[in-house]
């Protein structure tokens, strides 16, 4: 009887063992399979939080029912009687009926004759069994399996952990702390190539990304721009596909788009009449990576829309040589094609050039804004915020483009040739118109002579 009360114990150990490595087996696989999704996928932290309570609070409650039925356990000795009188053939008639006389006999008080009967029933079966091992009872093989599965999940976690230590340290840590835990590398990497800042409005935007990690041949490399900003009132938001052009290095691919503001119907009007600088904003994205926004300027070039010119001619020929005035203005000119003035050598000549509403930068020297003048002698340079002035004294023809650098370093991309012809004024000559002999016979030995010669 004592065999059957510790089956009846072991058995129920075996259980509740049985029932913890299950739990513990599923847990880790849940884990591990929810690890990899997250990896793959990049779970947000409001869903690895839900995921990672939901599997915990269901593998808990599993837990419970489950340990609870085995700690339960708890069969009468009769029916492991009847078991073992199946496995052991030489038992049948004995043991069951035994154990049953020998409950009754513990809980209920019987005649004498009928308790000596009882008894003799008890100690046949227990000579019968006193020689017989009752272990076969218990069939250890479901819990063999469970530990079995429990192992191979631990030994597959603990070569996951051995291979990738780094990878499986953050998977823990993105599952314990959901909000705060730390990102995946990205499988991905994208490298933006774009360094200015302001970009001419009459130039197209080349759009230029650099994929350092993670390329393939059917990638798709993305590119959102937005024109203006909130307090922009026609602000407009595109997303545009990039093309592969060619490769950098052995392992970075360059992707490119050219987009020309100002031949688009929608935004060209915007950029039409700009007074100051727009901005866009824009960034890259591709798989798993995205490029931080980045922002640039569209604005005008510094251009001349004014050109006025004084020339003063020398004292000398002040009263008979007028002063001029002129005001070249818009005058449409082909590239190299000179815009031609002309004076008297020695005039005072200043050239005032009104640019738009582009502040250039800072001049150094004059020489560098009107490089054809720099032979020119008693030069005077004037530059104020929309204003460049250049006075100086005629001795020569001379020409000279233009060149203007706003603060932003975009420069006019007018090749207007300014020419200043000097006219050579000839010193006056004498020459000899005629001869007026005239004689007084009464002073013979003074004789006079008159010579006019005005030209």
């Amino acid at each position: 009887m004592r065999q059957l009360e510790q089956v009846r114990q072991v058995a129920r150990i075996l259980l509740v063992l049985q029932c913890l490595m299950q739990c513990l087996s599923i847990f880790l696989v849940i884990t591990l399979a929810g690890s990899m999704i997250d990896y793959l996928v990049r779970l947000p932290g409001w869903f690895r939080a839900g995921l990672f309570w939901g599997v915990f609070t269901g593998t808990l409650i599993w837990l419970v029912v489950h340990v609870n039925v085995a700690v339960r356990f708890y069969p009468h000795l009769s029916t492991l009687a009847l078991r073992a009188e199946k496995l052991y053939p030489d038992l049948a008639g004995i043991l069951t009926s035994g154990v049953d006389f020998m409950v009754r006999l513990q809980q209920h008080s019987q005649s004498p004759r009928t308790a000596k009967l009882m008894q003799a029933s008890v100690d046949r079966a227990t000579q019968h069994t006193s020689g017989q091992s009752l272990w076969k009872l218990i069939n250890p093989i479901p819990t063999a399996h469970t530990a079995g599965l429990m192992l191979l999940v631990i030994t597959g976690l603990g070569f996951v952990a051995g291979f990738a230590p780094y990878q499986t340290y953050m998977a823990m840590e993105r599952w314990m702390h959901p909000w705060s835990g730390p990102d995946w590398p990205k499988r991905t990497k994208l490298s933006g190539m774009i360094t200015t800042q302001v970009w001419p409005k009459d130039k197209p935007l080349v759009f230029k990304v650099r994929v350092d990690r993670g390329y393939r041949p059917d990638m798709r490399v993305w590119m959102d721009y937005t024109v203006g900003t909130d307090l922009h009132p026609n602000r407009s938001h595109r997303r545009l596909l990039m093309t592969e052009q060619f490769r950098d290095n052995e392992s970075s691919i360059i992707f490119e788009r050219v987009v020309d503001l100002a031949s688009d119907a929608m935004e060209g009007t915007k950029l039409r009449n700009i007074n100051q600088p727009i901005p866009i904003t824009f960034h890259f994205e591709a798989d798993d990576d995205q490029t931080p926004p980045k922002t640039i300027y569209i604005a005008n070039r510094p251009t001349v829309h004014r050109v006025i010119v004084k020339t003063e001619p020398p004292l000398y020929a002040q009263g008979s040589v007028s002063s001029q005035h002129i005001e070249l203005g818009h005058t449409q000119k082909e590239a190299g094609q000179p815009v031609t003035i002309s004076a008297l050598t020695g005039s005072r000549v200043t050239y005032r050039f009104e640019i738009n509403h582009s502040p250039v930068a800072p001049i150094h020297h004059w020489t560098h804004v009107l490089p054809g003048f720099a032979t020119l002698v008693d030069v005077n340079f004037e530059h104020q915020h929309q204003v460049i002035m250049c006075e100086f004294t005629l001795d020569q023809s001379s020409e000279s483009t233009l060149h203007l650098t706003d603060k932003h370093g975009l420069s006019n991309m007018s090749d207007r040739v300014y020419r200043i012809e000097a006219l050579q004024d000839d010193p006056p000559t004498v020459s000899l118109l005629s001869l007026i002999h005239i004689s007084e016979p009464t002073r013979p030995r003074l004789i006079s002579y008159a010579v006019f010669c005005l030209k």
